[in-house]
């Protein structure tokens, strides 16, 4: 079956080098770590799916935030941050009602607050 979603990328507004402080060199662009997943119109079709795309996205969420996570508290807050907000771009951005639903039970009242504003830090990106 063909995907609804050819892929969703989840890219981190933040890259390491900012995360640590540091700028980078003039001239030099650092691309964002990204992941992309393929989502099926089928896999949206069920609670079972749902769950597993939200799993995934979660998963995406984690890997693509990795570099900001750490043993100091104010590390570990930012990695936090990074991965809430980049899970809810990346369910925002797939338009599935279900999947919405679900994720605002499993995030609670802050994830509908971060779905409805448009200043997240991170953000989805279709291809």
């Amino acid at each position: 079956m063909k995907p609804i979603v050819s892929a969703l990328a989840i890219m981190v507004g933040l890259s390491s080098g900012f995360a640590m402080g540091s700028e980078p060199a003039a001239g030099s662009e650092v691309a964002p770590p990204s992941k992309t997943i393929v989502i099926s119109r089928a896999e949206l079709a069920t609670s079972s799916g749902i769950v597993r795309v939200h799993s995934q996205l979660t998963d995406a969420a984690e890997e693509v935030c990795s570099d900001l996570d750490g043993r100091l508290l104010s590390r570990h807050v930012l990695y936090r941050r990074c991965v809430s907000a980049a899970l809810e771009q990346a369910v925002a951005e797939v338009h599935d009602p279900a999947l919405s639903a679900y994720h605002a039970r499993i995030a609670g009242p802050a994830a509908v607050a971060v779905l409805s504003s448009s200043g997240a830090a991170g953000r989805v990106a279709r291809r």
